[in-house]
């Protein structure tokens, strides 16, 4: 009998979208999962709803979601769902599918059903509609290839992944007080957008297939940084009508130009942001960065988190009754 599931996720790194306003097939990008900051939620049958920590009201909803499409003989009437550690909202961190997508696995498990891929996963609590790196992500980790899905598909397919080298870090900066675009305010950007000029989800598609996996593979983290920063730009560029540019203030194109001062290639501006990133080669290089950055007055209110590649994806821990 199980008492409890246990799901610990990593943080999802985003950078930049495909297409969208395009026929037939819409958005599509790639990402990056990281060791943190990490979720960790647990999941047990309950007789009443119940959620404690960050995000309640977003973790009940998603176990109904998941309770409805999971629905065996066996099913609880409700869940307790305790949210120990979680990454900021809305900054970018990809914080709202990988608790979606944990609490899913949770109830899958407590259904009899071990074992689930991404599409179902993400179906069971409407994740996964513009992006599917998350999704993935949650399932595989690594670096997430994926080129957008049509509007048959329930969550566009995984392309190509590919683990990044483990001595690598990721240098990952918040902004306290500020927020990127989430929900219905989303969904009305996307709505007034013009549409990526074929051209530039090609030069995209060049830069994902022919540059960032193979120095991946390679673990060559100039080419590597160098093409996800190119990467980042150009699909930013395509936002420019929402955010004034590439990025989405004019204090995060500050960041990355001094990132990029310190010699660090790799940086970006992660989904809507404010979290920006940078890959270096070790934890040494990454403390050098934090240190060389944070007298700045563009990091004035930063706070830095150094991550591993997370390159297994998501942990599930069953505990069971003795």
């Amino acid at each position: 009998m199980i008492d409890s599931v246990v799901v610990t996720a990593p943080a999802r790194l985003h950078f930049g979208l495909l297409r969208f306003a395009q026929a037939p097939r819409q958005f599509g990008g790639m990402g990056v999962m990281i060791d943190a900051p990490s979720l960790t939620v647990e999941v047990r049958a309950a007789h009443t709803w119940l959620a404690n920590g960050p995000c309640a009201d977003e973790s009940i909803d998603a176990g109904r979601k998941a309770l409805a499409a999971f629905a065996c003989p066996a099913a609880p009437l409700a869940l307790a769902i305790d949210v120990h550690s979680a990454p900021p909202r809305h900054q970018g961190l990809g914080s709202g599918t990988q608790l979606a997508l944990a609490i899913a696995a949770s109830v899958a498990h407590l259904c009899g059903t071990s074992h689930c891929e991404a599409p179902q996963l993400s179906g069971a609590v409407g994740r996964g509609r513009r992006s599917a790196v998350g999704s993935h992500g949650f399932i595989h980790g690594g670096l997430i290839w994926e080129q957008g899905r049509t509007e048959c598909e329930p969550l566009a397919p995984l392309v190509d992944r590919s683990p990044l080298p483990d001595e690598w870090r990721v240098v990952v900066c918040c902004s306290d007080g500020h927020s990127g675009l989430s929900g219905e305010c989303e969904q009305r950007a996307f709505q007034t957008l013009p549409a990526v000029p074929s051209a530039t989800t090609a030069a995209l598609e060049r830069l994902a297939q022919e540059r960032i996996l193979p120095a991946a593979r390679g673990a060559h983290l100039g080419e590597f940084g160098e093409a996800v920063y190119e990467f980042g730009r150009r699909a930013g560029e395509c936002f420019a009508t929402i955010q004034g540019g590439p990025y989405a203030s004019p204090r995060l194109a500050a960041q990355i130009e001094a990132i990029r001062g310190t010699g660090v290639t790799g940086t970006g501006q992660s989904s809507w942001g404010p979290a920006v990133y940078a890959f270096t080669a070790s934890e040494d290089a990454a403390a050098d960065l934090i240190a060389r950055l944070a007298p700045l007055p563009a990091f004035s209110d930063a706070r830095f988190i150094v991550a591993a590649p997370a390159n297994t994806g998501a942990r599930i821990d069953v505990v069971r009754r003795r």
